[in-house]
């Protein structure tokens, strides 16, 4: 697929999620990859990040934001729902 290794034990679903997050990060960190002022930081800010590719291990562990927060993204639903005067999105939408 994207010529990542696939991980033992993970799903083909899994797999196909994390090779495609990869690829899309590695298109995302080309966009900007030096500083550019006027941004809202300065230079040095931009300097003393230091922001490492995930590891596989930390891209297995990964889940969803309404798995990992479901209190916060039933809050926000109610808050978009309010705003909008819609019924709240289903939790299990993915």
């Amino acid at each position: 697929m994207f010529g990542i290794k696939k991980m033992i034990g993970m799903t083909d679903h899994a797999n196909d999620v994390r090779e495609k997050r990869r690829a899309f990060m590695a298109k995302k960190s080309k966009k900007m990859p030096e500083f550019q002022p006027g941004r809202g930081y300065t230079k040095e800010d931009w300097d003393a990040v230091d922001s490492p590719e995930l590891t596989d291990e930390e891209l297995a562990k990964a889940r969803p934001f309404r798995e990992a927060l479901p209190d916060l993204a039933a809050s926000i639903d109610r808050e978009l729902a309010r705003r909008n005067g819609a019924k709240p999105a289903s939790p299990n939408k993915s």
